[in-house]
């Protein structure tokens, strides 16, 4: 089962890590996607970064604007998203290879769940710091949710 996944990315002054944020998102298992980048008016070398990782990728799509926070960017990509779901990913941050086949396959594992989410992991200078403790749908959290 495929389908197109937008996945959202707003940038401001990430240059630095742009390429292996952009390069979790390419490693996807899930390859029927789009990246749709808004730059936010960086001031290091990210505009740059972004027009030389999008030659190299068709699916990547990068979008500049003035500074006006990572909410206007957001909105802004999901304006230019052509994709029929949207997933968010901020500019320093990576996705686990099999990230997006999970949340692909959640609708048919689940059928009557209305939204899906994922758990994060944190890793930074000294490795790993935080892990996801579990995957998939928790009973009872929408109806627990709405109430």
């Amino acid at each position: 089962m495929t389908m197109t996944i937008s996945i959202i990315m707003p940038c401001y002054t990430a240059a630095a890590h742009l390429p292996i944020s952009v390069g979790s998102v390419q490693a996807q298992t899930h390859t029927d996607l789009e990246l749709v980048i808004v730059d936010d008016g960086s001031t290091d070398d990210s505009w740059q970064t972004l027009q030389k990782l999008a030659q190299t990728d068709s699916r990547i799509r990068v979008f500049q604007q003035a500074n006006a926070g990572a909410a206007a960017a957001r909105n802004d990509a999901l304006q230019k998203a052509r994709g029929a779901y949207t997933a968010f990913v901020d500019s320093d941050d990576t996705w686990h290879p099999g990230f997006l086949e999970a949340m692909v396959s959640a609708p048919t594992i689940h059928p009557k769940s209305a939204s899906f989410y994922s758990r994060h992991g944190m890793s930074g200078r000294r490795g790993t710091t935080s892990s996801p403790t579990r995957n998939g749908v928790e009973p009872g959290w929408w109806s627990s949710a709405r109430n």
